[in-house]
């Protein structure tokens, strides 16, 4: 997990995206505020909804890619939201297992999901934002991080 770098500016502004109860989760709008720089976002644990990703894809006008390998069921979409549902789990290695569930590491998940940037690319839009809602994983439930692409200038 070399490639999660979490955010740790001081916040002082809020926000909540999503429901108002589980499923949205509160940000800090202090680094959402545009220019963001965000490119991407991924949604991992979404239980066949996610209106986080919905919220977000809406707000910030950026893709959503929506992982869950044991709620097989995509999420619904709002207007004006970009979301992206594969039917896979977060685990520290790529496999299948036995009950047929397949689990991809993160750094997979960002390989195989944000599209490449050219290198003379704008370097404002190159940051990804990680939302983590997942059971008997071991890390933070719920962590927000900030995801940097490998070999992807800051």
């Amino acid at each position: 997990m070399a490639l999660l770098t979490p955010c740790t500016n001081a916040c002082s502004n809020l926000t909540r995206y999503g429901r108002s109860i589980d499923g949205g989760y509160q940000m800090c709008q202090d680094v959402l505020r545009p220019p963001h720089g965000l490119a991407a976002a991924f949604s991992l644990g979404i239980k066949g909804r996610d209106s986080w990703g919905n919220a977000i894809s809406r707000a910030l006008g950026i893709p959503v890619y929506e992982y869950d390998c044991y709620n097989t069921n995509p999420p619904a979409s709002v207007s004006g939201a970009d979301l992206h549902f594969e039917p896979t789990c977060v685990g520290p290695v790529d496999e299948v297992q036995p009950d047929g569930r397949r689990f991809r590491s993160v750094e997979t998940l960002v390989a195989a999901s944000v599209p490449r940037r050219e290198p003379s690319a704008s370097r404002q839009r190159s940051d990804l934002l990680l939302k983590m809602d997942v059971e008997g994983m071991p890390v933070c439930r719920s962590t927000l991080l900030r995801v940097q692409p490998k070999g992807t200038d800051v």
